[in-house]
């Protein structure tokens, strides 16, 4: 299992700096940043984020190995050329360690404050795939390229070319038209929820490579949401603060089969339990584990973290 960080919703620019130059340190493989108008997902509006592409660009000279990505760059808000030729640059200026993340964008409320259009999810999934195909076919071509669709390109290409000549696409999404997106297009995947849940929306993505010859061609990430908790008390407490809060704290609820109990979707306990946690993503197919940057910033958090799923250079054991 690899591991990397994401998330800058709420943190300065000094801290995302710091946050990525010490996960570096401690083994993690890669930073993804949040990439949004607007804090979402219950954060704190007032406290907000600074921009994705943007912070990627910045981190490109003050890391070394980190892979750095969007977790993920919604459609709806990127232009795909757009965001081609923001990623290529990141590949140039990174030394070759850019990841593309898209999306087929989820907050309606995001795009009605900014006034973008929203369209009904089968119509963003569309356009999502063929982001995907022009995004692809910009990336991999040394030739201009020639395509009609919702993103028509009219003899286009990429100069220079970026350095990894495949195109490091993540798509995310747990929708059955998102993974099959993933595995005709992708270089990974990307979702959120139980095990369980995982387990059977792996299987599909296996099943859909297989029909589009690509089988084993993407590596399958996941989000994790973690709750760490001091005592037995607080954990219950959590877990009944999950259930019961709106949607938009804990989207990650839904994520799960039916019967399930929501908390299932996140990790509610201790660091001493983390590691077994991952291992059974792992069982599922999961091959990258994404985890939250935490909040407020505190960097013998992220040691202690890092410790707890035992990562090289944690300078510090689990508590």
């Amino acid at each position: 299992m690899r591991y990397s960080l994401s998330g800058s919703t709420g943190l300065t620019w000094p801290q995302i700096r710091e946050a990525a130059q010490l996960g570096e340190e401690l083994g993690f493989d890669g930073f993804f940043a949040a990439d949004h108008l607007m804090a979402v997902a219950g954060f704190d509006e007032d406290l907000g984020l600074l921009d994705a592409v943007s912070l990627l660009l910045a981190l490109a000279p003050v890391t070394t190995t980190l892979r750095l990505g969007a977790m993920v760059s919604p459609i709806t808000i990127r232009h795909p050329v757009v965001l081609a030729r923001a990623m290529q640059t990141l590949d140039l200026v990174s030394g070759g360690r850019a990841e593309v993340g898209v999306g087929a964008g989820w907050s309606q409320s995001e795009h009605e404050i900014f006034g973008l259009a929203f369209p009904p999810a089968p119509r963003r999934l569309e356009l999502l795939e063929d982001a995907c195909r022009t995004l692809v076919a910009l990336w991999e071509s040394p030739d201009p390229v020639h395509k009609e669709g919702d993103f028509p390109l009219r003899g286009a290409r990429l100069s220079p070319r970026p350095i990894q000549r495949l195109t490091p696409l993540l798509v995310a999404g747990a929708s059955d038209r998102a993974v099959r997106i993933a595995a005709r297009w992708g270089r990974a995947w990307n979702a959120t929820g139980s095990p369980a849940f995982l387990r059977e929306r792996v299987q599909l993505l296996r099943d859909e490579e297989t029909r589009a010859s690509r089988s084993g061609t993407v590596e399958v990430t996941a989000t994790v949401r973690l709750e760490v908790c001091a005592s037995d008390g607080e954990r219950e407490a959590k877990a009944q603060a999950v259930r019961a809060a709106p949607r938009a704290r804990y989207a990650q609820r839904e994520v799960i089969l039916a019967g399930e109990d929501p908390i299932a979707a996140l990790y509610i306990g201790s660091l001493h339990g983390l590691g077994g946690y991952m291992a059974s993503l792992e069982d599922v197919g999961v091959q990258r584990a994404l985890i939250s940057i935490p909040r407020p910033w505190d960097p013998e958090e992220l040691r202690r973290l890092a410790g707890a799923i035992g990562l090289r250079g944690a300078g510090a054991s689990a508590g």
